[in-house]
């Protein structure tokens, strides 16, 4: 099967590895089913069975992902639901990004071990505020000198950053029952804040509301355990209804799919899909000075655009190769019956609006690839129609599990003014 992946792909060369891996939706499955079973058989991972079920959101960006975070906030079943996911690394790794097996303790918090060991926080932060803490469009290259990872070692780092992930959603279903208000640990100098974590307006809402109510009728409540490999499907339980709703909606997770149905074969994903020249005019506006798209090199003459890098953000895109952008300016060349020349085609490196174009083929093409290869899990919706069609809006929320959709038409978040 890998050799049929190499060959597909050998005329397109790729400065992202994950790039290359999306495009073989099947390769995709099996390394993430085989990294889920390496999970589960290694007696030093604590894999966490989730008590809650869970909806994806997903989108190439500036396609209406915060208003859907919005939305699905709003919804009875949801019990927390975050945009642009910040996920802590609980799994102790060396200086060379290796994960350090310790034992049954491995998913302890380390941050949690040195507060209480009275050692300070270990800074790790590469750029603002959780630029070491999200989901990564690609797995970090290892420290200079080690071996590169096989294609089989960063899948298994993408599910050991999902299972991670999964300690969060475990959290907020215990804070939810439990009524606990948390607060973040630490500030950037290692120092107990001390403030309330954000919940949105509906989550106070949630939280002033439950602390009038009755401890009896707390105790009533029962966590559902959504087991990963015997998932529940629709409408079979009776009780299912009661089981919490945990939501999360970002752009990176895309590269994540396989591996959260691998883990979940009950999970709900999402994807807001707004047309090409639209999410291209709004991240040229978005994005002036920086360039999440392509690989940074250093201006060799003034004429030459220097744009910053952003250590929060870079990491959340894929870079985009010369031949990947070259496709697309041969396409659009193509259509409005027009030529590129020889030096533009192949020595000259493409701009950086070349490159967001080749990111959103990219990304919805894989889109429309994952809906057709998972159609339970796996659907592809129109940004416009799914926020302003109540009809469109009312069947996606049902699709996802929720009993009493709330349709809301009028969510236009972050948009531009």
């Amino acid at each position: 099967m890998e050799n049929d992946y190499l060959e597909m792909n050998n005329t397109i060369t790729y400065d992202s590895s994950t790039n290359k891996r999306l495009r073989n939706p099947s390769y995709a499955q099996s390394l993430a089913q085989d990294a889920v079973q390496r999970c589960y058989s290694d007696p030093s991972v604590s894999v966490q069975y989730l008590e809650c079920r869970t909806i994806i959101g997903l989108g190439p960006g500036r396609s209406g992902s915060r208003s859907l975070s919005e939305l699905l906030s709003f919804q009875m079943n949801v019990v927390h639901c975050e945009h642009e996911m910040i996920v802590p690394r609980l799994f102790p790794r060396s200086r060379s990004g290796h994960i350090i097996v310790e034992g049954p303790d491995r998913t302890e918090d380390v941050h949690q071990q040195n507060k209480q060991q009275g050692q300070p926080r270990n800074k790790q932060v590469k750029g603002s505020w959780g630029a070491d803490r999200r989901l990564e469009w690609d797995v970090p290259k290892l420290a200079r000198g080690e071996p590169s990872r096989s294609n089989e070692d960063q899948a298994l780092w993408r599910v050991l950053r999902l299972l991670e992930q999964r300690h969060v959603f475990n959290r907020w279903v215990n804070d939810y029952y439990h009524r606990i208000k948390r607060v973040d640990d630490y500030n950037a100098d290692g120092n107990n804040m001390g403030n309330p974590k954000k919940l949105g307006t509906k989550g106070w809402r949630e939280y002033n509301n439950a602390t009038n109510c009755d401890e009896s009728n707390q105790q009533q409540k029962q966590i559902h355990l959504c087991n990963a490999d015997k998932p529940k499907s629709p409408n079979t339980n009776p009780t299912e209804a009661s089981i919490p709703i945990i939501a999360t909606v970002s752009s990176v997770g895309l590269a994540y799919t396989h591996e959260y149905i691998a883990l979940d074969t009950s999970v709900k994903i999402l994807i807001l899909l707004r047309p090409c020249e639209e999410v291209v005019a709004s991240f040229m506006t978005k994005s002036r000075g920086r360039n999440h798209w392509q690989k940074h090199i250093h201006a060799k003459s003034k004429e030459e655009v220097k744009v910053q890098r952003d250590k929060t953000w870079d990491n959340a895109f894929p870079n985009m190769s010369n031949s990947e952008c070259q496709e697309v300016m041969v396409a659009a060349a193509i259509d409005n019956n027009t030529r590129t020349s020889t030096n533009e085609q192949h020595h000259s490196r493409p701009e950086k609006i070349w490159a967001i174009r080749a990111y959103c083929k990219l990304y919805k093409e894989v889109a429309n690839q994952l809906a057709q290869h998972y159609p339970d899990n796996v659907r592809v919706y129109d940004m416009h129609s799914a926020l302003n069609d109540a009809h469109v809006q009312f069947e996606l929320l049902k699709w996802c599990g929720i009993d009493e959709p709330l349709v809301d038409t009028c969510l236009h978040l972050n948009k531009k003014k």
